[in-house]
């Protein structure tokens, strides 16, 4: 009966030893699933194409007015020129639009930690 007992502790034990090591292998594979480095070097085109894909959403939002797709000669380009009044808005949308992009810069940055310095060397700003 003592010999049993010892061989169903072993087996005990033996399997405690192996659902450790999977929960470690999980616990390692929802830390890199998580880590949004890991994720853009696995995925450098389509973080790419994303952040593309949210540029022109938020250009479509904060653009006034529809989105004209009709396309001028060379030579009527200067004509149509948008007046001083457009240029006036169009800058202040810009504006607008670099001020929204630096503060969900700065909460990305505070959520996580080493965003503003990987960010600001992608862009060239700090080397």
């Amino acid at each position: 009966m003592m010999e049993n007992l010892q061989d169903i502790e072993r087996e005990i034990s033996a399997h405690k030893r192996n659902l450790e090591r999977n929960v470690a292998e999980l616990q390692d594979r929802v830390t890199d699933a998580a880590d949004w480095r890991k994720q853009y070097e696995k995925n450098t085109l389509l973080s790419m194409c994303c952040a593309f894909g949210g540029g022109l959403l938020v250009s479509a939002l904060l653009t006034p007015g529809k989105i004209s797709h009709t396309y001028l000669p060379a030579g009527e380009a200067a004509s149509a020129a948008p007046g001083p009044l457009n240029q006036i808005w169009t800058g202040i949308v810009s504006a607008g639009a670099s001020l929204a992009a630096e503060k969900v810069r700065e909460v990305v940055d505070g959520v996580v930690p080493g965003f503003g310095e990987h960010f600001d060397r992608a862009r060239g700003l700090k080397s």
